[in-house]
């Protein structure tokens, strides 16, 4: 049994309201769609499924849209690992999931599996134990096209912090 099938089959893991606050403020909110910097249509709140060039989108149908595709990712995220997460993690992850997608083995590169068929090595370090290893590896996903993006490497850096935040101590051990 996978974490993702424990949490599904008990109480629901869900983001917490100050990362989804920030998603929301990562994202920014567009009401008429536009091509990201990946040449992908998005409207709303970075939302990319499903949208009609040209349509404009309402602030709360983008703020339900994002919603859903967060406990969508969310879920995903826990389906990934062989251990629960903490809260920071968790946060962290299905925010940097949402903007990366999941990844299918044979057809892209995302959090969890790679193109090649392998878990990613953020996934690989904390389900071997190494979750500052993992929240780490966040920091390589900061290129768009082939090319670094400092904006991407922005928001990594405030994903990774609600990642380590929520991270055992590295010096004494305790949780913070």
């Amino acid at each position: 049994m996978t974490v993702g099938q424990y949490i599904r089959d008990n109480p629901r893991r869900s983001l917490s309201a100050g990362a989804f606050v920030l998603l929301m403020a990562l994202e920014g909110f567009m009401a008429l769609p536009y091509k990201d910097i990946a040449g992908v249509w998005t409207d709303g709140y970075g939302n990319t499924h499903g949208v009609v060039p040209g349509k404009a989108v309402t602030e709360p149908e983008a703020r339900a849209t994002l919603k859903r595709h967060t406990e969508v990712f969310g879920q995903g995220v826990l389906d990934c690992l062989d251990r629960e997460p903490t809260q920071g993690q968790y946060d962290g992850w299905t925010l940097m999931a949402v903007n990366t997608g999941l990844g299918a083995p044979g057809k892209a590169d995302g959090w969890c599996w790679l193109k090649s068929g392998r878990k990613s090595t953020l996934v690989r370090r904390f389900n071997a134990g190494d979750e500052g290893g993992a929240c780490l590896a966040m920091l390589q996903w900061v290129r768009a096209g082939g090319a670094y993006s400092q904006g991407l490497f922005n928001r990594r850096w405030k994903e990774y912090q609600l990642c380590i935040e929520g991270t055992v101590r590295w010096n004494t051990g305790g949780a913070r």
